[in-house]
């Protein structure tokens, strides 16, 4: 449980909440990231930019106090396999306790290396949180 009282599988619920209201789909990379920065503001969301949970493993956000990582690809290129390998990569770190990513891929499994995990499918998809769909 976190300071906030909110377990790390709500917290990753909340946090594909607010990227759902974000509106984020269709756009390119630095977009998504400034409307979600401004979100962050807007709700005082406490957060860092590009934090560096180890060399080379950088996500867009992470929220110190829930210890959550956002990250955002929206390069539809990208193939699933290297974006489940980045979220490993993140998830294996101590500074995490769960991870949400914005993508253009279909899912991610509801958790990874015992993290929760939640997704926002970038495109008129709405926002997963493991196998739960809201």
């Amino acid at each position: 449980m976190h300071r906030s009282g909110l377990t790390t599988e709500k917290a990753v619920w909340a946090l594909c909440q607010l990227v759902k209201k974000a509106a984020i789909d269709n756009l390119s990379e630095n977009d998504c990231r400034s409307i979600i920065e401004m979100l962050f503001i807007k709700y005082d969301v406490v957060f860092r930019k590009h934090y560096a949970l180890a060399e080379g493993y950088v996500p867009a956000f992470y929220l110190p106090r829930t210890k959550l990582v956002l990250d955002i690809k929206a390069d539809k290129s990208l193939s699933r396999d290297s974006i489940y390998r980045e979220c490993e990569r993140y998830c294996l770190s101590d500074d995490v306790s769960g991870l949400v990513m914005a993508s253009g891929i279909q899912g991610l499994p509801s958790s990874i290396h015992g993290k929760p995990t939640g997704h926002h499918h970038l495109g008129n998809q709405p926002a997963h949180v493991g196998e739960l769909v809201f």
